[in-house]
This record gives structure tokens, C-alpha cells and sequence, in this order.
């Protein structure tokens, strides 16, 4: 696929109503309308943006829980189409009586792919949510290959590493941090660690505001692939950012300061079993 040379991303936090789907989904629609008429082509929103995070039970997760693709995957394709745009969210996905936390990436050519968070968090919705079992998937769109993760993966350097080396040009984490319990450092250190490690885009958009008996982060970012943040949004206000980034360039590992080196040729994979349990119990 044909690929441009640079593109406008952005990231949208906003505080969502708990269960009022319907009326989340509109405000992200008309969030995704101003981001369009500023030239954005890739805006991502935060973890369970459509729900919220906090449910009770397995039950009444499972009963705000939508299929994929389905009607809500639909209403957003469709706004897609309009706008020659791509959105990534997360929202709870069914599957019989199974329930999880899914990212998608839907575009103007419809759903490009889903990715089934595998690693939960023991706080909220995912409580009661099933992991997901999928191996780590890279999506092609229009202008740059797009990795997906949820929250608190971002504490998961491996997740990272592998769609790295799969081809991801942009990683897009999208999140619903609280604040006072230590998280700050997911903004302060581990997106540009993240991005600077494997030398792709980082994009992050969390919630904002209070909701559920929570208090969340805000401070949505943008970050380079050096690992220095272009663009990060405020703690307290509903806010799109947006940042120009040039994703072919996350296609060249080698350091810049010394370009012998190259971040992925000088990798010893052979000295790395105990990452994958290898002599561990």
C-alpha cells in the first residue's frame, strides 16, 4: 500500500459517561469532525471511551459489551468514510459469554483490525474481563503501519518490542489512567521510553476528568520517535492534540548520533531466554 511521506495524528481525551454509549459515541463523532477539519487523518481515543471502567461484575460487563464488527464498529466506519479518517478506541467486546477489552483501528474502508488486550489490569472493568490470546498484529492503512496497546501494557516493553519489529511505524496506547496511584511515571517515563527504545511514533490518548470513583491523568501525548514529546495535553480539560509526524522514518533503527549503530541489527536474541520464561519457573 502506497504510503504518504508525513501525516497529522492526534490524540482526544475526554471524560466519558458511564454506560451512555450512545451518548459518548456522539461526542467522539463531533471530536473526530474537528480533528478532520484540521487536516488529521489518525485520532485515537481513550481506553473504553464508549462505557467507562467501572463495572461491578462479569454480568453487567457483559451487558454493555458489543460485537465486533457490530452496530457501534458501523456508526464509526461510517464517520470514517466521511472523513477520510482513522479511529482507535477500546471498548468491551463479546464473544458468546466471553467478554474483553478490544482496540480497534476502523477507517474509510472499514474495520483494519482489532487487538484483544492481553494483559489486565487488576482495576476496574478488567476485574472481570477475559485476556486475550492473540499473537501481536501490526494494521496497514493508508499512511503508516499501526500497532495497537491498552493501558496498562505500557509497563510491557515486550509487547512493544515485537510489533516493532513486525514493521509498526506508530504505536497508539490508548488508556484510562487514574491519578495518586504513582501512574504519573506512565506519562513522565514509559511512552517515550517506549518510543524511544524502538524508534516508532507513539501516540496515547487518555481520559480525563472524574468518573466511577476515579480522577484520571489526562495529559494525552504525541511523542517522536527519539522519544521527546511533541504535544501533550493538559490534566483537566475535554482536548484535542495534534502533532505532523513522518512515519517512514521509524522504518530506519539506526542510532543518529552514530549511525553504525542500529537498534534492531545489534539485538542478541540469543542471550534473551529468560525474557520468554527460558530457566525460569
Amino acid at each position: 500500500m502506497t504510503q504518504t511521506k508525513s501525516v497529522m495524528v492526534a490524540a482526544c481525551q475526554i471524560n466519558s459517561k458511564f454506560k451512555k454509549k450512545n451518548e459518548n459515541l456522539r461526542k467522539m463523532i463531533k471530536m473526530a469532525e474537528v480533528a478532520a477539519g484540521n487536516g488529521v487523518k489518525l485520532i485515537a481515543f481513550p481506553e473504553l471511551a464508549l462505557t467507562g471502567m467501572g463495572f461491578d461484575s462479569s454480568a453487567e460487563a457483559l451487558s454493555a459489551a458489543e460485537n465486533i464488527p457490530g452496530t457501534i464498529t458501523e456508526e464509526l466506519v461510517s464517520s470514517c468514510t466521511k472523513l477520510d479518517l482513522y479511529v482507535v478506541t477500546s471498548l468491551l467486546e463479546k464473544e458468546e459469554n466471553k467478554c474483553y477489552n478490544t482496540s480497534i483501528l476502523v477507517g474509510p474502508d472499514g474495520l483494519v483490525g482489532k487487538y484483544r488486550k492481553a494483559h489486565l489490569a487488576h482495576l476496574g472493568a478488567d476485574q472481570y474481563l477475559h485476556k486475550g490470546n492473540e499473537t501481536f498484529e501490526v494494521f496497514e492503512t493508508k499512511f503508516a503501519k499501526i500497532g495497537l496497546v491498552i493501558c496498562y501494557e505500557l509497563r510491557f516493553p515486550e509487547i512493544h518490542r515485537v510489533l516493532s519489529l513486525r514493521g509498526a511505524e506508530i504505536i497508539v496506547n490508548v488508556t484510562s489512567l487514574p491519578m495518586n496511584l504513582g501512574l504519573e511515571c506512565h506519562q513522565d517515563l514509559l511512552g517515550p521510553t517506549r518510543a524511544l527504545e524502538n524508534k516508532v511514533y507513539f501516540v496515547s490518548a487518555n481520559r480525563v476528568g472524574r468518573g466511577e470513583g476515579f480522577t484520571f491523568l489526562g495529559r494525552s501525548q504525541i511523542i517522536d520517535l527519539n522519544g521527546k514529546i511533541i504535544v501533550e495535553a493538559g490534566q483537566e480539560k475535554e482536548e484535542i492534540i495534534h502533532a505532523q509526524i513522518e512515519p517512514r522514518r521509524a522504518r530506519n533503527k539506526g542510532v543518529e548520533l552514530n549511525p553504525a549503530q542500529d537498534l534492531f541489527v545489534d539485538r542478541r536474541p540469543e542471550l534473551y531466554g529468560p525474557i520468554v520464561g527460558e530457566g525460569f519457573s
